[in-house]
């Protein structure tokens, strides 16, 4: 595990964690015009899921991509 947290094994995964933000970022904007509350827990917690799940199993989980956050999680 000692790689990955290695300068190198992070610029490996650099892409995989900015690609998650970014969505993260757009579903944000995306609630801004309605007007409706973010649960940030939920978000957060979706995010860390999603780069943990696209890091440590080559699949992410999508959790960013559900409606609410997949809160029900």
């Amino acid at each position: 595990m000692n790689h990955l947290f290695s300068r190198s094994g992070l610029a490996r995964v650099e892409y995989k964690v900015v690609e998650r933000v970014r969505k993260l970022c757009l579903r944000l904007g995306s609630f801004a015009d309605t007007g409706d509350p973010v649960n940030l827990n939920d978000a957060f917690a979706s995010l860390a899921t999603d780069v943990a799940s696209a890091i440590f199993h080559e699949e992410p989980s999508n959790f960013l991509e559900d409606p609410r956050f997949n809160a029900a999680w």
